[in-house]
């Protein structure tokens, strides 16, 4: 991960906590260990990077991360969004995304993911589409004809009335 940073240069504002952050060709970062500098760049799945000298390598990481390929970025994003705004994450701590944690709807969630995917990651598309749910519409105060509250309720979110703002 180091080497997507090493280019990194930095200039100084006239506001004392502002640095502005630019792509430094002429520079080297690169992390010694042990007198060897490590110039081998490989992203977090393991697949090795190619890296220009002309380009900025934390653009290659960037078009990495929101590959559709790439699982990981889009999930965690949908998930996160969901969590803000609904209370509790589809996937269970938000934070917490891995293969053996498992989302509570996962058809719900690889549905977030299509849409953001398809709107070229507009968030905007994606609060509009969530808010606008019945999901969310609901109401956190249970109906009076509601079945009362279960251990494992809290992934039913159907027992609302419909919110009236």
């Amino acid at each position: 991960m180091a080497a997507f940073f090493t280019k990194v240069g930095y200039k100084c504002t006239a506001e004392w906590k502002e640095e502005i952050v630019f792509f430094d060709p002429s520079i080297t970062n690169a992390p010694v260990t042990n007198g060897v500098t490590i110039a081998a760049a490989v992203f977090p799945d393991g697949a090795p990077a190619r890296l220009s000298p002309d380009r900025d390598p934390r653009e290659v990481f960037a078009d990495w991360l929101i590959d559709p390929k790439n699982p990981w970025f889009t999930r965690n994003i949908a998930n996160r969004v969901w969590a803000w705004l609904v209370g509790r994450g589809i996937i269970q701590e938000p934070d917490d995304i891995r293969p053996d944690n498992p989302p509570s709807n996962p058809e719900l969630l690889a549905l977030l993911e299509r849409e953001l995917i398809a709107s070229h990651y507009d968030l905007k598309h994606l609060y509009r589409l969530i808010l606008n749910s019945k999901t969310y519409q609901l109401s956190c105060i249970p109906g009076p004809t509601a079945p009362r509250a279960t251990p494992t309720s809290h992934t039913i979110l159907s027992a609302g009335w419909t919110r009236r703002c």
